[in-house]
């Protein structure tokens, strides 16, 4: 169970030793290992996150889960997430930059 910021490092694979800010690891982590480079938040009383799509007049919904949560709803929203900026990407760019391989769609975790 994830009861905190630092659970939640832990879950990603950041070591106990780490002497940094964990909100700003786990946004890293996020950023770097979905697709569409989801934006992460660590709130007092859980985390928010969303899809990101670039060159999109719009943004991805939010996600928010409140302390304390399951390692797999985290996962399982952070995919949610990474789909919809995925998605959202290819709405507003595919015109514009040729077609995509739609259903190569994937987080790189």
């Amino acid at each position: 169970m994830i009861q905190n910021i630092r659970d939640l490092a832990r879950e990603v694979g950041i070591p106990d030793c780490f002497e940094g800010d964990f909100g700003k690891a786990v946004g890293l982590y996020v950023y770097k290992n979905t697709e569409c480079g989801c934006v992460f938040e660590s709130l007092d009383d859980g985390v928010r996150f969303a899809g990101y799509a670039e060159g999109a007049d719009a943004d991805c919904p939010d996600h928010y889960l409140k302390y304390p949560f399951d390692a797999d709803e985290f996962w399982s929203e952070l995919y949610v997430a990474d789909y919809e900026g995925i998605d959202m990407w290819h709405e507003w760019n595919d015109g514009e930059w040729g077609e995509s391989e739609h259903d190569e769609r994937s987080m790189r975790l």
